[in-house]
């Protein structure tokens, strides 16, 4: 017996680019925190070094999506390949920052951690 081979579009509930530009960011800590691409490491995302924005710019750059629990995220570069999975919730308002991709698997047809595993 094979698996059959199906697109991520097919398996995944949500596939969204960040926005592509740099967020501004402010120097004082916020409850809105951006990941970049040094956040996400091998399978991991670090929510301990993020950068702060305000209340606007979180709205902003969350319109189409907010990473959450079971989200896996993506570098697309600096450096590319690198797969984190989000085991926050949105209540802690964490945002994509510039060269980041967000799948949400669709739990029905893929386990997140497989799929952060086979990107890895």
């Amino acid at each position: 017996m094979s698996w059959p081979l199906k697109p991520l579009s097919e398996l995944c509930l949500l596939g969204v680019d960040c926005v592509n530009k740099t967020a501004p960011v402010v120097d004082y800590p916020t409850p809105y925190k951006m990941i970049r691409t040094t956040n996400v490491k091998q399978g991991f995302i670090d929510v301990d070094t993020v950068r702060y924005v305000t209340e606007e710019t979180f709205q902003s750059w969350t319109r189409r999506s907010q990473p959450r629990f079971g989200d896996v995220i993506l570098t697309r570069e600096a450096p590319v390949g690198e797969v984190g999975r989000c085991t926050f919730d949105e209540n802690q308002n964490i945002f994509l920052g510039q060269r980041l991709f967000q799948y949400r698997p669709d739990p029905e047809l893929l386990d997140w951690n497989y799929l952060a595993y086979v990107h890895a």
